[in-house]
């Protein structure tokens, strides 16, 4: 750190802003977030409210974390005399089915929850599916390329993508793809990992497996990927309860709902920001 006055200022500042939302961060979004737990005798409404109030009150206090680590960085570059002016992450979205979670981030990209990331494309696997129609509909161009990595990498640089998410994108991607975009690659996976993945749990299959195990807890987490099958670093968890009588298409359902829509908005955001930040200073 540096040894000007106002650069320990600035540390001083952060590290009492972070003690303040750390513990309540802790308890739904970080890694390994187990949730709201349950109160003996508690009526499943007033748990509900609790939940959704508890819910709130994390996603908000996320949000804010990351809100003032730019302020953060922005009063260290003033302190420091350099610039804070960088342009807008461009971000690829891969997809191979309905694109629920693509009409996630087109969701809140339009709520202005991206600020640092644009949307400019959207390549699917499989012909005439859903999630081309919502990229469609938003003006997002669309392509469809099957089984052609080559193709998919010089339309991703072609179009300048430096961020790629995979929403139920459902190809194993090759060592060379990922090593043409290394560490800027994010998946969202309908589990607590390392509990249902790897090769063979995607969709319904990590549900039925969940409730087979009879687990009480399951939820979703956001990484990087890496050459290992969901083995990349861990960005963000969310744990959903499982409840008595949920059918596979049940639980689907509510893990999207209560996890996967509301993390991988924050986690693309995250990484637009360290993704501008670090292209910016690689021009200065």
């Amino acid at each position: 750190m540096s040894g000007k006055p106002g650069a320990r200022r600035t540390a001083v500042w952060k590290e009492s802003f972070l003690k303040r939302t750390a513990l309540k961060g802790s308890r739904l979004l970080s890694p390994g977030g187990a949730g709201p737990g349950l109160r003996k005798g508690e009526a499943p409404h007033r748990r509900k409210l609790r939940k959704d109030r508890e819910e709130a009150e994390v996603i908000t206090a996320l949000r804010g974390r990351i809100l003032w680590s730019l302020a953060f960085r922005e009063r260290e570059a003033l302190e420091e005399g350099r610039s804070m002016k960088r342009g807008r992450t461009r971000i690829a979205v891969l997809v191979s089915g309905g694109g629920t979670n693509l009409q996630a981030l087109i969701d809140a990209s339009r709520r202005g929850e991206i600020p640092d990331g644009e949307l400019c494309l959207v390549i699917a696997s499989r012909p005439e599916i859903p999630a081309l129609e919502r990229a469609r509909a938003a003006g997002i161009p669309a392509l469809t390329i099957v089984r052609d990595e080559e193709e998919m990498i010089r339309s991703l640089k072609g179009a300048g993508i430096s961020l790629i998410v995979l929403a139920g994108f459902l190809t194993i991607l090759s060592e060379r793809f990922l090593s043409c975009f290394r560490d800027r690659i994010i998946n969202v996976h309908p589990s607590l990992i390392p509990s249902f993945c790897g090769r063979g749990f995607y969709g319904l299959r990590v549900h039925e497996a969940a409730l087979k195990r009879g687990v009480k807890l399951t939820g979703a987490t956001v990484h990087l990927v890496n050459e290992i099958p969901d083995g990349g670093r861990i960005l963000f968890q969310k744990a959903v309860e499982v409840l008595e009588g949920d059918s596979p298409k049940s639980l689907q359902c509510r893990v999207m709902e209560e996890a996967e829509w509301k993390l991988l908005p924050i986690a693309v955001q995250l990484m637009s920001r360290e993704i501008s930040e670090r292209e910016s200073e690689e021009r200065e």
